[in-house]
């Protein structure tokens, strides 16, 4: 397992010494940067999300799953959904307006799982 833990950690972490210099990267970061562009410049306004339409999301959300990096999983959001609703909602709605993910929202964790065949 540990052996795992290393490939994948290895895989998920950029060479920072090589990281501006790949022209993979550069053609990459390029075309996001276009990619944003075209879409501030075209998006209309988002409508706002409602705090219902976030409820009816978390009660879609399978259980049973593994948790994020931080230890959260779909059962917590399912019993607090009337408390953190409106802050789901406020987050959701800063997304669409700044067109931007947070970064703490762009990370999780990859757990490989050894199947037959």
């Amino acid at each position: 397992m540990n052996a795992w833990k290393c490939h994948f950690e290895e895989l998920a972490t950029p060479d920072e010494d090589n990281y501006g210099e790949n022209d993979k990267v550069s053609l990459a970061e390029e075309q996001d940067n276009i990619i944003e562009e075209i879409i501030k410049e075209s998006v209309e306004n988002i409508d706002p999300v409602t705090a219902n339409a976030v409820k009816k999301a978390i009660n879609l959300l399978n259980t049973g799953k593994a948790a994020d990096v931080n230890g959260i999983s779909a059962e917590h959001f399912k019993y607090a959904k009337e408390e953190i609703s409106a802050t789901i909602t406020d987050i959701i709605d800063s997304i669409f307006k700044e067109l931007d993910v947070p970064p703490s929202l762009k990370c999780g964790a990859l757990t490989p799982i050894r199947k037959k065949g």
